[in-house]
């Protein structure tokens, strides 16, 4: 018995690696990620000493060198003792102790111009990583119970910043290929395995997510922080922020604006625009805050409501602001005057939390109505209130101020709030 299920134990090479991460977090039933220090391909004492104590049914090799690509230039030795060498030596010991070999290759073994390469089409490879690949992929050839995959697959969200319009690949997520590598494992030979061929360009303006954030002039507050974030972490962001004016459709203006169409500033055409944009974009991140100190009727809570629900099941992710507690007096007036009159300690400008919770609790209240796998919460309430001062939200420290007035947040105050929006769409992403 305890034979039987060794043998149908699948032993991963290069589980810390990116792809390796995802595998793990699968969470496939008889996967196992022996270290390096397990397994060190390198050495073939150590490939067999590994195989006859564990005595895996197969081994899906994904350990070598990859990036960045100028390293199989610079340092040939290293690319050849990794990807050659190494696997070599995983494909002598697999058929000396009968063990099926799953190899990792790479789509850049054939000409990459064109894309849509049969197995069976002329190998290419365009550069030094390409030609070690290809050479594993040479020694795993020779051993009958092998699979070679050809796989042409990328990071989530598309990792570089300029994609070529003139070059035809099969690119697809790590993440698909993860979800149908247990297909595969049992069957002998080559297979190429990607997405649908398109440019290098159509693949990342497809599949490059967007991150809208929507709302009134105190998300505006947030915006730069949060864009450079976002840039940074090659996520399309995208702002749509007015003053006076939260996520609504058009139904919110004739029932809550003297005028039927609404404002310069929020207006019927402007909620058509954004809900248009949205869209467009199937499947991206929509960051939504409503105000407290608004009057919002029950109606147009429920259109809201429609709204996000219709969202979150077409996969949009959407994360929900909590009320940003508003301030009664303007923070930089107030601290200036004591600065400018050498008081010291700086009075600490602050709010009565439980005042706060009262005035806010509608909104808390909705929220809390709403519930899916793909909404997400921040809550600033816990950045500024019972932090400083017990039962206050205070707007300012004597070293930061978190306000710059009574309403909009300062770039500190923002940084605080930025902190967890960041950290749920690096969870998404």
């Amino acid at each position: 018995m305890i034979s039987f299920l060794k043998k149908n134990k699948i032993a991963i090479t290069g589980g810390t690696g990116r792809f390796g991460k995802i595998l793990v977090k699968k969470n496939y039933k008889n996967f196992v990620y022996p270290s390096k220090k397990q397994l060190d391909i390198t050495k073939i004492t150590s490939v067999e000493s590994y195989i006859k104590k564990n005595k895996p049914g197969k081994i899906i090799h994904l350990a070598g060198l990859s990036r960045p690509l100028d390293v199989h230039d610079k340092n040939p030795t290293k690319s050849i003792l990794l990807n050659i060498i190494g696997t070599s030596n995983l494909a002598i010991a697999c058929e000396k102790f009968k063990v099926k070999l799953i190899y990792f290759s790479t789509n850049y073994v054939y000409p990459g111009i064109k894309g849509g390469y049969k197995e069976t089409d002329n190998l290419l490879p365009s550069n030094n990583y390409a030609w070690s690949k290809l050479g594993g992929e040479a020694a795993v050839q020779m051993i009958k119970n092998s699979l070679i995959l050809r796989v042409c697959m990328t990071e989530r969200p598309f990792v570089h910043k300029y994609a070529l319009a003139d070059v035809y690949l099969n690119f697809t997520f790590q993440e698909n290929i993860a979800e149908i590598l247990p297909k595969l494992l049992n069957f002998n030979g080559v297979i190429n395995v990607g997405g649908p061929t398109r440019t290098v360009f159509q693949f990342a303006k497809k599949n490059n997510p967007k991150v809208f954030l929507i709302g009134d002039s105190i998300m505006a507050s947030i915006q730069e922080e949060l864009k450079n974030g976002i840039v940074n972490k090659n996520l399309n962001f995208i702002s749509m922020t007015n003053a006076g004016c939260d996520f609504f459709d058009e139904k919110f203006f004739s029932a809550n604006m003297v005028e039927a169409d609404g404002n310069l500033m929020c207006n019927k055409k402007l909620a058509k625009n954004r809900i248009k944009k949205i869209e467009e974009n199937k499947g991206s991140t929509i960051i939504l805050h409503i105000n407290y100190e608004k009057e919002i009727k029950n109606i147009n809570l429920v259109n809201f409501k429609e709204r996000v629900q219709k969202y979150l099941n077409q996969d949009y992710k959407i994360i929900l602001i909590y009320p940003i507690p508003q301030m009664e007096e303007n923070v930089s007036a107030e601290v200036e005057k004591d600065l400018n009159n050498n008081r010291f300690p700086i009075k600490i400008i602050n709010i009565d939390f439980f005042k706060y919770l009262a005035q806010s609790k509608k909104i808390f209240d909705f929220y809390e109505t709403m519930n899916h796998k793909n909404l997400y919460k921040v809550y600033p309430y816990k950045k500024f209130c019972n932090v400083d001062i017990k039962n206050k939200c205070a707007a300012n420290t004597q070293e930061h101020l978190y306000f710059i007035d009574s309403t909009h947040l300062s770039k500190k105050g923002s940084e605080l709030i930025n902190m967890d929006l960041i950290k749920i769409i690096d969870s998404i992403y």
